[in-house]
């Protein structure tokens, strides 16, 4: 009987990296796709009310985040805007959408923020057609 004891060949390059390439990517689009997803609302430092009562608002992909600082300046993803410059989005979102549901709006304000703003700004994703609109505060 021959025995030989010479090692087998090593497999190809190619039975392994098709694998690992097809993971690589899978892993790269996980990736990138929770990062879209998790994108943090807090992008402006803003000084919440209290509410006790307060619960946990329902998360809805594709809800939008307004922010108001205390002087009452308004952002959007980070950038100023005006509540009627918001308020225009929004209508142009609605027309786009054909009557389907448009996405909520969170409203995050300063505690030392104009009331009379919040107010308008409320109204106005409302006339907007938003039927979600929500003001942040924080449980203390």
């Amino acid at each position: 009987m021959d025995f030989d004891p010479s090692p087998a060949e090593p497999p190809a390059l190619a039975h392994w990296a098709l694998p690992s390439a097809i993971l690589f990517f899978l892993l790269l689009l996980w990736l990138a796709v929770s990062m879209a997803l998790a994108r943090d609302e807090r992008s402006l430092p803003v000084r919440l009310p209290g509410a006790r009562t307060a619960g946990e608002r329902p998360r809805h992909y594709g809800d939008l985040v307004l922010e108001m600082d205390a002087a009452g300046v308004l952002y959007h993803e980070g950038l100023p805007i005006t509540a009627e410059e918001f308020s225009g989005r929004l209508a142009r979102l609605a027309a786009a959408l054909e009557g389907q549901e448009i996405p909520g709006v969170l409203l995050r304000a300063d505690g030392a923020a104009p009331y009379a703003l919040v107010a308008k700004v409320f109204d106005l994703c409302r006339e907007a057609g938003a039927r979600r609109v929500w003001v942040a505060v924080e449980n203390p």
